[in-house]
């Protein structure tokens, strides 16, 4: 997460202060700071899309654990008991859970992924008057999209 967070902020810092400088200086960089922002965004996203696929393989070997446990904990061997409540439940943890440190760290990535669309339309869409509801109007779509497809790909494990 630490590596995450601080590449996203050194994307929009250095994106912001490209932008500024060519503004100071009358240079048109639009173009290769929005480039980079795009990158940035399609990296940002490949790495939500890899945070759930971790969530779902995580939950996977969590149940055969759960599974192994419960089976040897069945058989009560030389009096061992499950004193430390560790989790026998094939069916634990689900797949999706909202309180999930998986799940958290990927609802962080969606919103600096939108956060990064947003720098990137504040830098390329030209000056409207409508220009901050645009942005946070893509921004906020995008958020949802991430989030929502999360959800509905975990949800869609726990049924096979």
């Amino acid at each position: 997460m630490k590596f995450t967070f601080t590449a996203y902020t050194v994307l929009i810092g250095a994106a912001l202060g490209l932008y500024q400088f060519g503004l100071k200086e009358q240079i048109d960089i639009t173009s290769p700071v929005s480039a980079v922002l795009i990158v940035g965004t399609l990296l940002g996203l490949f790495m939500f899309v890899l945070v759930i696929r971790n969530r779902v393989y995580f939950v996977k070997i969590a149940r055969y654990l759960n599974e192994q446990r419960g089976l040897f904990f069945k058989q009560n061997p030389l009096g061992f008991e499950n004193i430390a409540q560790m989790e026998t439940d094939p069916k634990q943890p689900l797949f999706f859970h909202w309180r999930s440190t998986h799940l958290w760290l990927s609802y962080i990535m969606a919103l600096m992924n939108a956060i990064l669309l947003g720098v990137l339309l504040f830098i390329a869409a030209p000056y409207t008057c409508w220009k901050w509801y645009i942005i946070v109007f893509v921004s906020l779509i995008l958020l949802i999209i991430q989030v929502f497809s999360a959800i509905l790909y975990l949800y869609s494990h726990e049924k096979k």
